[in-house]
């Protein structure tokens, strides 16, 4: 005679969410992968993973805190307010300031957030369990951030789930915590901790703590957007355009964003109505609304821009108020699912895809890679041999390159262009096709710089490595692709 066991078949429940956490979270992780496998044969074009490799390999040398990057034309703190990277970076030096290191910061803080999230979750149907699992690794918005390269901006996912954690605790002390180490992660963040200040002051008549947030906070905003060139010279502006950039505000993206979660925002938060949850609520729009508003003003909904856009409120309804989610119709479940699949499996069709053509073409990649190798070691001679030479590239190619003791530049977009370069390195083949460079435009820049060639430290038939100084007269014969570049 056969009988139901429940204990087995609660294991066995237990034993799938394992085996399907498993899987989505590989999958999650390809567009990642893919971002690696890109820069391992320097086929990416990689400005904002140039900025902070760049910064990430100066500060682990100790000998600069707020080195200037060359991608950007300013020392990395005028550039964000970012100083989460510099305990990251003293750890580079173990890893020979590789570009891999680098790269896997990202990957630790999405698997560090999605542990912290799964861990506090119990006693889950396999299809609650599921819908969570999808609504988190499959968010397009935090998809797109993932497999950009780097950014803090997508770091921020561990501390905003703090911070989240600590309203709904109604913590002030842990409130306080969680918002400063969130100020540490991007210049805009003291808007949020501002405004939940105001609503605790308002909607939770909590008039001390309420004004000693505001007062923290602005006090962050001043330093960062007033004062801050006092202390790390001229700073980059990054919404110059701010009233007019909305009109490039991609609406088709945000909502491809939010869509799959139209049901689960709708029953949670009739759940916080029932409940007279009403303060709680607006503590959450009051993180939520700056970040929206201020990525709409300036016309940004993609790459790690969508973690603000897509985190936030998911993170709070999803994960740390789970209970509505078990509240819900089981149509409203399933048709949940389905428009999370719909919107976000396309975000993985394209990386899978590359991965795949990666693999097939590996044994002449790989041997590319080893010119690459030759590369820079002759780089680091070059760097021991001359104080901080300025050295020139292009796009992809450089950046995994680097190596402490050098001023890096990719040609083009927002690099200084300098009287003279004293190094130029070029590739010449059909992987040197990286924005804003075609591979007919390099081998041109190289043929106008020959004539300036001091000393020709690497060629063969895939790249160009050599010593000037190289004036703008042989260089710059593409200036549109510069954005400082002035026609006289």
């Amino acid at each position: 005679m056969i009988t139901f066991q429940f204990e087995n078949f609660l294991s066995a429940m237990n034993k799938i969410k394992y085996i399907l956490f498993g899987l989505i979270v590989i999958l999650s992780l390809a567009p990642s992968i893919n971002t690696y496998l890109n820069l391992h044969h320097s086929q990416q074009y990689t400005m904002d993973f140039g900025v902070y490799h760049n910064a990430i390999i100066e500060i682990g040398t100790k000998k600069n805190w707020n080195p200037y990057i060359g991608f950007r034309d300013v020392k990395i703190f005028s550039d964000h307010v970012d100083p989460i990277i510099i305990p990251f970076a003293l750890l580079s030096p173990f890893f020979d300031y590789s570009y891999a290191w680098s790269l896997s910061i990202e990957v630790l803080f999405y698997l560090f957030f999605l542990a912290l999230i799964f861990g506090q979750i119990k006693n889950l149907s396999l299809i609650d369990f599921s819908l969570l699992l999808l609504l988190v690794t499959f968010n397009r918005g935090i998809v797109s951030a993932i497999g950009y390269q780097i950014h803090p901006s997508t770091w921020s996912l561990v501390p905003m789930l703090y911070v989240l954690w600590a309203i709904r605790k109604n913590d002030i002390k842990h409130i306080l915590i969680s918002t400063i180490i969130l100020n540490t992660f991007k210049e805009i963040f003291p808007f949020c901790g501002f405004f939940l200040g105001l609503s605790y002051f308002i909607f939770q008549k909590e008039r001390k703590w309420g004004g000693v947030l505001m007062i923290i906070h602005l006090a962050f905003l001043l330093f960062n957007f007033k004062y801050r060139s006092y202390f790390f010279g001229p700073s980059y502006s990054h919404f110059p355009d701010i009233f007019t950039a909305y009109q490039h505000f991609n609406v088709k993206d945000f909502l491809k964003i939010c869509y799959p979660s139209v049901f689960l925002l709708f029953y949670c938060t009739k759940g916080l109505l029932r409940d007279k949850k009403v303060s709680e609520l607006c503590h959450i729009l009051s993180i939520y609304l700056p970040l929206l508003g201020i990525h709409i003003l300036a016309g940004k909904s993609y790459y790690h821009y969508g973690v603000f856009i897509g985190a936030p409120i998911l993170i709070y309804f999803v994960i740390l108020k789970d209970r509505y989610i078990k509240e819900m119709p089981l149509k409203a479940k399933y048709m949940t699912l389905v428009l999370i699949l719909l919107a976000g499996m396309g975000r993985f069709t394209k990386p899978l895809k590359a991965i795949k053509n990666h693999i097939a073409s590996w044994d002449q990649k790989e041997k590319n890679r080893d010119n690459l190798k030759d590369l820079q070691k002759l780089i680091i001679q070059e760097s021991d041999n001359n104080s901080y030479p300025h050295i020139m590239g292009t796009p992809g190619l450089i950046t995994t390159l680097m190596k402490p003791g050098a001023y890096y530049y990719q040609y083009g977009d927002y690099s200084k262009i300098q009287e003279h370069f004293d190094y130029l390195i070029f590739g010449k083949t059909r992987n040197s096709n990286i924005y804003p460079l075609t591979v007919e435009q390099s081998l041109k820049i190289i043929d106008q710089c020959r004539p300036f060639v001091q000393e020709l430290l690497f060629e063969n038939d895939d790249y160009f490595f050599a010593k000037g100084p190289f004036p703008k007269s042989c260089y710059l014969q593409y200036g549109h692709h510069w954005r400082n570049f002035k026609i006289n």
